[in-house]
């Protein structure tokens, strides 16, 4: 007589077994999944504070750096002012844009600090039609800044002694300006030092001739 054969299957013991090892590699899985995408996501915040640092400090050290020292009626009663003014949280100067850029000539660049947020209006300087005059353009440098103080180094008068001061409201370009940013998540900006290339410079008398 022919005995059927056993089928033999898993225990319930190894089916125990094998879910409990498939969950613990489901887990170390899951974890190292985390693990990447913290890393991922704390090297792509890494780039974008180090682009946007790289940012500010090419405004500053290249436009900041190439300002002019030139006269304009600034003001409504055309009163001629020195083009170069600077408070502790604003900055007003005149320099020239990048040849990449689509904006051409000199222009005025106008610093503030408001709402947490650094911005700078850009406008033409010598507008050649009434159009261009009133093309202004308002760029928001940086945000989430806590605090912004900006201070400037130099002489009042020939003669005296360069020192650092929180205004400037003189005739003639400061020999450095200081800039030193807070911001709110506490990411450590340190102090900018900018050098002004034309400190030494005179307003010309025909400042026409510094268009480019």
């Amino acid at each position: 007589m022919k005995t059927a054969k056993s089928v033999k299957g898993f225990t319930l013991i190894e089916v125990l077994i094998a879910t409990s090892l498939l969950a613990v590699m489901m887990v170390l899985l899951f974890n190292t999944l985390i693990t990447s995408a913290r890393s991922w996501n704390k090297g792509e915040e890494k780039i974008a504070t180090v682009s946007q640092r790289a940012a500010v400090q090419n405004f500053f050290y290249r436009q900041l750096a190439a300002a002019q020292p030139l006269m304009n009626d600034f003001a409504e009663n055309r009163e001629e002012r020195f083009s170069f003014t600077g408070k502790e949280t604003s900055l007003q100067f005149v320099a020239a844009m990048p040849k990449s850029a689509e904006r051409l000539g000199l222009q005025l660049f106008s610093l503030q600090f408001q709402r947490e947020k650094i911005s700078v209006s850009i406008k033409p300087f010598y507008p050649v039609t009434d159009e261009e005059k009133w093309k202004m353009d308002d760029v928001i440098l940086l945000a989430g800044v806590k605090e912004l103080k900006i201070r400037y180094f130099g002489a009042e008068k020939r003669g005296l002694d360069p020192e650092w001061k929180q205004e400037w409201k003189h005739e003639k370009l400061p020999e450095l300006v200081g800039i030193r940013i807070i911001a709110e998540d506490g990411k450590f900006w340190p102090e900018m030092i900018v050098r002004l290339h034309n400190s030494g410079a005179k307003a010309p008398a025909n400042q026409h001739l510094l268009e480019v």
